[in-house]
Formats: C-alpha cells, sequence, structure tokens
C-alpha cells in the first residue's frame, strides 16, 4: 500500500513474502529494465517502540502505518548503541518521518523503562519533550537483516528486510530479549519513492508478481496473525 515515509514525504509499497515468493521477485527485480543494484551493504536494523501507558497497539491500525514514536540504532549491539529518535506520521497519501540523533551512547537491553524515559529526555532535543512524556512505556523491541537496492537512475529505492524477530515489552519493567513473540516465516520488500517518481514505482511494482499487503512489522509484533491483502493500490 502507500505508506509512511521520511521528511518532505514518500511513497511506498510493501509486499510479505514467503521464502519461494522471495526468490521470485528477487529474480524480478535482476531483470528488470530499470537496472535495480546494491546501494548499500546489508546491517542489522533494530527499533524499540513506545506508545502511552493504557493503549493499544492496533493491527489495523499499524497496517496503515499510524503515527508512532521509536528509537532506531544499527547493529548486533543493544549496549552503549548510537540511537536516534524517529516519529512517523502520515497526512493523506504521502508519509513523514523526522528524526533527530541522541547526544551520547545509550543502553537498551537491561535498562529499567523508567530509567530508559529519562535518559531519552535527557538526551533528547527539547522539541521531542512533548512525545516523551511521562506516561509513555516501550511496547515491543524488533530486530531485522535490511538489504539496500536502488534503480540506476536512483529515482526508486528498494529494502529487504528478513529474519524478523520481535520482543513484546509491555509487561516487563526491564528492557529485555525474553521469549521472542512467534512471527510468520516473511520476508518484507518495500519500494520506496518520492511524489515526483510515483509513477516509476508503480510501474515496478506492478511488474513484479507479488501483490501488494499490510504488513507494517510493528503489526505484526503485536499480532503475528496479521497480513492483510489490498486489492485496490492503484
Amino acid at each position: 500500500m502507500w505508506a509512511a515515509g521520511e521528511a518532505g514525504g514518500r511513497h511506498e509499497v510493501k509486499l510479505a513474502l514467503d521464502p519461494l515468493g522471495f526468490e521470485r521477485v528477487r529474480a524480478e527485480l535482476a531483470l528488470h529494465a530499470s537496472a535495480v543494484r546494491r546501494q548499500h551493504p546489508e546491517r542489522i536494523v533494530q527499533s524499540l517502540y513506545f506508545e502511552r501507558a493504557g493503549e493499544r497497539v492496533d493491527p489495523l491500525e499499524g497496517s496503515d502505518e499510524r503515527a508512532k514514536l521509536r528509537l532506531r540504532w544499527y547493529g548486533d549491539a543493544c549496549l552503549a548503541v548510537r540511537a536516534r529518535l524517529e516519529e512517523k506520521s502520515r497526512r493523506g497519501e504521502l508519509g513523514f518521518k523526522r528524526a533527530d540523533e541522541l547526544d551520547g551512547p545509550f543502553d537498551v537491553e537491561h535498562a529499567m523503562s523508567r530509567e530508559l524515559l529519562a535518559r531519552l529526555r535527557a538526551l533528547a532535543p527539547a522539541r521531542w519533550r512533548a512525545h516523551l512524556a511521562r506516561d509513555i512505556r516501550p511496547s515491543h523491541w524488533t530486530a531485522y537483516r535490511r538489504e539496500y537496492l536502488v534503480t540506476a537512475d536512483g529515482r526508486v529505492r528498494v529494502t529487504i528486510d528478513r529474519d524478523l524477530r520481535a520482543f513484546d515489552q509491555r509487561f516487563l519493567a526491564r528492557v529485555e530479549r525474553g521469549a521472542a513473540t512467534p512471527l510468520p516465516n516473511v520476508t518484507i520488500v518495500e519500494l520506496k519513492a518520492r511524489p515526483d517518481a510515483r509513477d516509476e514505482l508503480r510501474e515496478l511494482c506492478c511488474s513484479l508478481s507479488a501483490r501488494p499487503e499490510r504488513c507494517s512489522k510493528l503489526a505484526l509484533a503485536s499480532d503475528p496473525r496479521f497480513l492483510h491483502a489490498v486489492t485496490d493500490l492503484f
């Protein structure tokens, strides 16, 4: 579906694929006339999501990329990481993301939730104060491997997310990677473009054999049964 993006707005199409479907789509991308190629080295992406106390993460809302707050960092480390705060939101067809690097290293794993939030408030720029209200709490921790691809003209980017793991934090006093949430064996392929490259994104998406899905990783972490096909993308 058309979903959330980064500062300045972007369109995004998501595909949720089983192993066979992923191999087929990967071959289709490699053979496409737009010459999709590797953009950056693969890396581990980790995110800690927050919600207000008493709020329930709704998978249906998650699929539509509702506004959400998260701490994001890269690599396997969970202690003394360099992280950034991100908020994603949506306006009509376009989504937006704002982000700020935190001013200092940050311990995530084993941190008491209240201490982690106090650390966030101390390191984050002033404009985040309203978002870091005292009634928020960690909700879900996700981690996955991401590959970065781009078309030869640079107008459409493709990310491939595999080995998704999720850990529910809502009932824990400390942030921990304890029992993982059982998740389907799914690879999420995302095709992303700025508004002026919408046609190129549409053409590339329509050339693939897989159907777009509503497949927010936060929604899957909240309810692994949720994968909802979209039939009216275009």
